[in-house]
């Protein structure tokens, strides 16, 4: 089972003296489950915390991770696939409409969807899962 696996910084405050530190924050896919944590100790005072959850990381821990890392996308390899399977997908990955999960496929059939590469790599797996290819690049800056 292949783990997938970035990481990123982000400032946190000490809950017991309140001291801005930066946190490690890393996101995870393995066996298609999802996984956040962050990781904090603060030079001041030095009490360790950590926090994590199952599932997509908050968005500024996303943004730190893609700060660090850069994005990706995942575009189908064949943008005539199947519509039923493919906005099926969308919905159950997105947790979105159908209205939503149609402009998702388009920007599949196009330019792609950006994200971490977990998100990516999460979606990759779903469109696998249901027959439909997909091909995953990092964006140049």
């Amino acid at each position: 089972m292949e783990l997938i696996y970035e990481s990123g910084t982000v400032a946190e405050s000490c809950g017991n003296c309140h001291t801005v530190t930066q946190c490690d924050v890393a996101e995870t896919l393995r066996g298609g489950k999802r996984r956040w944590d962050l990781e904090c100790s603060c030079p001041a005072c030095g009490s360790v915390w950590h926090a994590g959850g199952t599932g997509k990381a908050p968005e500024r821990f996303r943004n730190a991770i893609i700060s660090t890392n850069g994005k990706w996308t995942i575009r189908l390899d064949d943008p005539s696939s199947s519509g039923a399977r493919l906005l099926q997908v969308l919905r159950g990955a997105h947790d979105c409409s159908i209205s939503e999960a149609k402009q998702l496929a388009e920007s599949l059939r196009t330019s792609g969807i950006q994200g971490t590469l977990v998100d990516v790599e999460s979606l990759s797996g779903k469109l696998l899962e249901a027959g439909i290819p997909a091909s995953i690049k990092r964006l140049e800056e």
